[in-house]
């Protein structure tokens, strides 16, 4: 046996006018990208590159990403977390991964008592200086680690942050611990890689697939990226942290958007998340 392969297996068998019978046999491994965290050393690494990369981009960071007249999913989700928290009469609200304090600030002026926690001093400390919000608002951490008691918030939130960590799952979780009533998240949904993963998933052939294409093993690991404007980051699809949370919040929906082009975009909560290049799922429960 290969090292790194688990004990099960695909095969398959083709059959040609009875005369021939061949026969395939596909090692399958223990697991692949996007079945689990990253290990810690990986998170440890990724945050101090996250770090670094804010605290030299800190200050170009609202000029990129924040125009509340476009058509962005984070726009949407904010719209979405100020729904919701209408919708539950909820009156406190934790934005994980709050980077320089955007959907706190809308949160504020709606008259939610309103915090948010990030990695990054250098993205807080814009977010003071840039969207004049209170210094006592914000708070630098580990959103894997959330240093709150069990149910302090009324909702959680996390918008475009998820696909920058090496533990989404772990994320998430901290996040279902802290939120009371329900959460929302806005991320990459799964776009034409993780859709067709998915599917292939589903009809239990994805690792024979990946493999007959690739010539090796799926990735054990989500691979990694980088760009100017969005920073280091992981191939990651909100799917895989959706179970847990409808788990927790039975009462769901997802808001998707599909892009083609540079310019046009639809979005709808009636478009499957298969191959949808971002999703806003809310998820909450009745009071």
């Amino acid at each position: 046996m290969s090292p790194g392969y688990g004990v099960s297996g695909a095969c398959f068998r083709l059959r040609f006018r009875d005369t021939v019978d061949w026969r395939f046999a596909f090692p399958m491994s223990t697991g692949s990208y996007g079945d689990c965290d990253d290990d810690d050393l990986t998170h440890r690494s990724h945050l101090e590159r996250m770090v670094a990369y804010y605290a030299r981009t800190a200050t170009q960071y609202n000029s990129w990403h924040c125009d509340p007249a476009d058509n962005s999913s984070h726009n949407y989700a904010v719209r979405e977390m100020l729904a919701l928290m209408t919708k539950l009469r909820a009156k406190t609200l934790l934005d994980v991964c709050c980077g320089t304090g955007r959907a706190v600030q809308a949160a504020l002026t709606a008259g939610f008592d309103a915090r948010g926690i990030d990695v990054s001093k250098d993205m807080i400390e814009a977010g003071i200086r840039d969207l004049r919000l209170p210094a006592a608002r914000l708070e630098v951490g580990d959103a894997t680690q959330l240093p709150y008691p069990d149910r302090s918030f009324d909702v959680a939130c996390v918008f475009g942050a998820l696909h920058h960590t090496a533990k989404p799952r772990a994320l998430v979780s901290e996040m279902l611990r802290v939120a009371r009533l329900g959460v929302v998240i806005s991320d990459q949904a799964n776009g034409l890689c993780g859709g067709s993963k998915a599917l292939l998933v589903r009809m239990g052939i994805f690792e024979p697939v990946y493999r007959l294409i690739f010539r090796r093993p799926p990735r054990t690991h989500r691979r990694q990226g980088d760009s100017d404007t969005d920073g280091p980051a992981f191939m990651f699809s909100i799917d895989e942290v959706i179970p847990p949370v409808t788990a927790r919040f039975p009462n769901s929906k997802c808001l998707t958007f599909y892009r083609f082009g540079n310019k046009l975009q639809v979005c709808s909560y009636y478009f499957p998340r298969l191959f949808a290049s971002q999703a806003v799922f809310s998820a909450w429960q009745r009071q």
